[in-house]
């Protein structure tokens, strides 16, 4: 199921976290997430850490998606990703998977109402059935 639009930064909760307080880090390197998300089909990665995944909906290719991102890092370590767009849960799914996180290790903040949501929760307002 396609999810609603978002624009959104993701950050690792705290209780998983590598930083300060109030700067929680990935455990990896933008090189190594970089490594990580090229191996998506139809995900294209600029050296700056931005990136573009465009994909269809199910078997008809009917429905296309697109998730817009950068990956942000500080003292060569990643503290954060935006994402803008929408896709299928199976593919959020897939692109947590890939960065060996789960939704109970990361916290979501909504960039228009600036509220921050775990992965869980963010996941049931996108994806009400998820």
């Amino acid at each position: 199921m396609l999810g609603k639009s978002f624009s959104i930064h993701v950050f690792p909760a705290r209780s998983s976290s590598l930083g300060s307080e109030d700067c929680p880090l990935f455990a990896c390197s933008l090189e190594r997430m970089s490594a990580l998300l090229e191996q998506f089909d139809r995900l294209f990665l600029e050296p700056d850490g931005s990136f573009v995944w465009v994909g269809w909906e199910g078997d008809g290719r009917n429905r296309r998606w697109q998730l817009d991102g950068m990956i942000y890092d500080v003292s060569g370590q990643v503290q954060r990703i935006e994402l803008k767009g929408q896709c299928p849960h199976t593919n959020w799914l897939a692109l947590l998977n890939t960065l060996a996180a789960k939704p109970q290790t990361i916290c979501v903040q909504c960039l228009s109402s600036l509220q921050t949501y775990s992965g869980r929760d963010f996941e049931l307002l996108i994806w009400p059935v998820a």
